[in-house]
């Protein structure tokens, strides 16, 4: 008699034991999966021509952005104006932080759904104009901002993602594929 009972209780100690283990193991590895997508984009930097350009952005075989740009170039200014939106997948963009005060959004920051921190839009639209002298011109690097943050929308919750445009075209991305899990401009892994 004495013996089962030693024999159970070593089992119980030795069931607490690994119970125990197995859960700090799952603690350890809950956040230390990170699934962050990049891409970059060829930009070219040469051709500033009436364009529409389609980007697939997961890789998916289908397009899921498109931008549009429209350049008028004239003796003392150059006008352009264009607009990015999604296509068949539920993106939305954002380009300034709403809180604690109205800002670009730059290299670092951190896009994720807390509310009253971005204000979200289905498209951008953009314009403006750069002075021409002796028929050279300075484009900017990015179209009024050089980054801009994105939600990607599912039935299961949002992924969060960045760009960064140079000369009116997309030249990087990165999507968090964890599902509601922040990311940083300019994180690439």
């Amino acid at each position: 008699m004495m013996k089962v009972k030693t024999t159970l209780l070593l089992m119980s100690v030795m069931l607490i034991v690994f119970s125990c283990n197995k859960e700090d193991d799952d603690d350890n590895n809950a956040g230390s999966i990170n699934s962050i997508y990049y891409q970059e984009f060829n930009v070219d930097t040469t051709n500033y021509s009436n364009d529409t350009t389609f980007y697939d952005i997961n890789n998916d075989g289908t397009f899921d952005i498109e931008v549009a740009r429209i350049i008028e170039i004239g003796n003392t200014e150059a006008r352009y104006s264009g607009q990015f939106r999604s296509l068949d997948e539920p993106i939305d963009f954002c380009f300034m932080i709403n809180s604690p005060s109205l800002s670009m959004i730059e290299y670092g920051d951190e896009i994720n759904g807390k509310e009253r921190v971005f204000e979200w839009i289905p498209e951008v639209n953009y314009s403006g104009s750069i002075g021409v002298s002796n028929d050279s011109y300075y484009w900017p690097q990015g179209v009024f901002t050089k980054y801009f943050g994105f939600k990607l929308s599912s039935a299961q919750g949002p992924h969060f993602g960045w760009f960064r445009f140079k000369h009116f075209e997309l030249a990087e991305m990165a999507v968090n594929l964890d599902m509601n899990e922040p990311i940083w401009v300019g994180q690439k892994e």
